[in-house]
């Protein structure tokens, strides 16, 4: 096989992995959220949804939607539902979906769904999403999976080169 080819393979692989994941974070903290948000009184589709775009952002993410409204509670004197909001949002959609779901998710999809054959550990994936995102902003959920994915395939090329090479000086 071409060695531009491998190259593209693997990046084109990894691509759909974190993009499907990306996908399926987004989907699960904007229910997450929405279905939260509707036992306070507040619309639960139109917050859900802003809250999952919302959480594409880097750094910030669905605190721009949570924040204004657990203000909006503690203004209203509902100090018990403000502490809730925040509570929910940093520990069940913060710390549960985006830090412990999403790598399982990671995982999932490259062996059920995609039923890939690269040979790329899952939380190096995930780690490269955060390094993206933290060096890159928005893009970088994609830039940052990219650059180690080519990093990865140009190693592997490198490596096969030589392997095959030093089998062909043992023949001789």
């Amino acid at each position: 096989m071409n060695q531009s080819k491998k190259i593209f393979e693997e990046v084109a692989g990894i691509l759909r992995i974190v993009l499907l994941t990306s996908l399926i974070t987004v989907i699960l903290e904007g229910v997450a959220f929405g279905t939260m948000i509707i036992w306070f009184g507040h619309d639960g589709w139109s917050l859900g949804i802003l809250y999952g775009l919302a959480s594409l952002v880097p750094a910030v993410g669905g605190a721009l939607i949570w924040i204004p409204i657990a203000i909006y509670e503690l203004y209203h004197g509902h100090v018990n539902e403000a502490i809730f909001i925040v509570l929910y949002s940093i520990l069940l959609i913060g710390v549960l979906i985006d830090s412990v779901i999403k790598p399982i998710l990671i995982v999932f999809i490259k062996k059920r769904i995609f039923k890939t054959t690269l040979k790329i550990n899952e939380i190096l994936i995930f780690f490269s999403m955060i390094a993206g995102i933290s060096q890159f902003g928005f893009w970088g959920i994609i830039v940052g999976p990219t650059i180690t994915a080519f990093f990865i395939a140009l190693l592997r090329l490198y490596e096969n080169y030589f392997i095959q090479k030093d089998q062909k000086a043992c023949e001789c």
